[in-house]
C-alpha cells in the first residue's frame, strides 16, 4: 500500500510511455469502508490523463484497474491530399474512415471474424446510445461492442476514404 495513492498513480501516468500499461487494485463495494479514503482511487478521476481505463471486478470485493496509454504514431501519405490521422481506436474514428488494424486486444473471437493485424477496415456506422460500431473488413460487416472498440487501434485512418 502506498500513500497518497492517487498522487503516485498520476505521477506514474505522467511518465508512462505510449503503448505502456499500469495495473492497480482497489477495494470495491463494502470493502471500501475498511480502507482510508486516500487508499481508494476512483478510475474516472484518471480519464483526463489521456489514457484508456478499464475496470475488472475480482473476487472477494476487489477490482483491478487497467490503465493503458494508447500508442501514437503519425503516418503521412505523400501521394494523397486527404488528412491522415494518428493511431486511433475504432470508437474515436469517424463513419466513413478506413485504415489498417494496428493493435487488437486478446479476444478469442476476433481472429475468426477476420479482425487481424494489418487487415484493412472501414467504419460503416456507429449505433446510437452506446451501441456497437459497425465495421467492414474483407467483405464482411461486423458489429463490435463499444467496450471492445475502445481497445482496437487503427493506423493510417484516412478520413472520408471508402473501402473498394
Amino acid at each position: 500500500q502506498v500513500r497518497p495513492k492517487e498522487d503516485i498513480i498520476k505521477r506514474v501516468l505522467s511518465q508512462l510511455k505510449p503503448g505502456a500499461t499500469v495495473v492497480y487494485r482497489n477495494p470495491r463495494s463494502w470493502s471500501r469502508l475498511l480502507y482510508a479514503k486516500e487508499m481508494v482511487v476512483k478510475p474516472h478521476h484518471l480519464h483526463s490523463a489521456g489514457v484508456c481505463v478499464t475496470t475488472l471486478k475480482q473476487l472477494i470485493a476487489k477490482e483491478s484497474v487497467i490503465i493503458k496509454r494508447p500508442p501514437r504514431t503519425h503516418i503521412m501519405d505523400a501521394t494523397d491530399e486527404r488528412r491522415v490521422e494518428p493511431l486511433q481506436s475504432l470508437e474515436e474514428m469517424d463513419v466513413g474512415s478506413q485504415g489498417k488494424l494496428a493493435q487488437l486486444p486478446e479476444h478469442p473471437l476476433l481472429a475468426p471474424l477476420g479482425l487481424r493485424r494489418g487487415k484493412l477496415i472501414s467504419i460503416q456506422s456507429k449505433q446510437r446510445f452506446g451501441g456497437p460500431v459497425m465495421v467492414e473488413t474483407q467483405g464482411r460487416v461486423l458489429a463490435i461492442a463499444r467496450c471492445l472498440a475502445k481497445h482496437v487501434f487503427i493506423e493510417g485512418g484516412v478520413v472520408g476514404a471508402k473501402v473498394p
